[in-house]
């Protein structure tokens, strides 16, 4: 379940999302994007350094769009944070087939034509390779308590049954509940 909360008078909406809906993105993007550790510029940088990442599109300094489809830019944001374009960001470049300054492979084969001459196929994100879940997880009470709670903005795509069927009222948490009282009133009665 995921929902949106609203100002004013609107309320929240729900969207119902089954388990195949959450995928594996990190081994799915890696068939075409490195993990790289240097800029443009051949620097080293730090990914956690920077607050804000722009792709394919994006202000430049000047505050014209610009197109740079293979490069990602990455912004500090340490001045005012509307105005985060005016700063000059750190440019990484990061498909497989690109060189780290941003020059293009030789030949200039598309990504998918290059892992294509490569012999390797890219496998689609609906791959079972990149399921997430295979079976229930486990959830913290105080995730279980956020699930029922926001449970009945599902009314519109659930029954009272199959909400109650997925999003159960959490037991073991009444069970502590009753048993901490238990043992508070142990403790005072000594």
């Amino acid at each position: 379940m995921c929902a949106n909360c609203k100002t004013g008078t609107e309320g929240i909406g729900a969207v119902l999302m089954n388990q195949k809906y959450f995928r594996q993105w990190r081994p799915y993007l890696a068939q075409m994007y490195r993990k790289n550790p240097r800029d443009t510029e051949r620097r080293r940088y730090r990914l956690l350094d920077y607050h804000w990442a722009n792709f394919g599109w994006g202000k430049d300094v000047n505050g014209n769009a610009t197109y740079h489809p293979e490069t990602m830019w990455l912004y500090k944001c340490q001045g005012n944070r509307d105005e985060w374009h005016k700063e000059t960001p750190l440019k990484v470049c990061f498909p497989l087939n690109y060189k780290v300054d941003g020059e293009l492979p030789r030949g200039q084969l598309s990504l998918i034509a290059w892992v294509a001459a490569k012999g390797r196929v890219i496998q689609p994100l609906a791959h079972p390779d990149f399921e997430s879940y295979d079976g229930p997880l486990p959830l913290e009470l105080a995730k279980q308590w956020d699930l029922r709670t926001l449970s009945v903005y599902l009314r519109e795509h659930l029954t009272q049954a199959e909400i109650d069927q997925f999003y159960p009222e959490p037991q073991d948490a009444l069970d502590q509940d009753s048993s901490d009282s238990d043992s508070d009133s142990d403790s005072d009665s000594n």
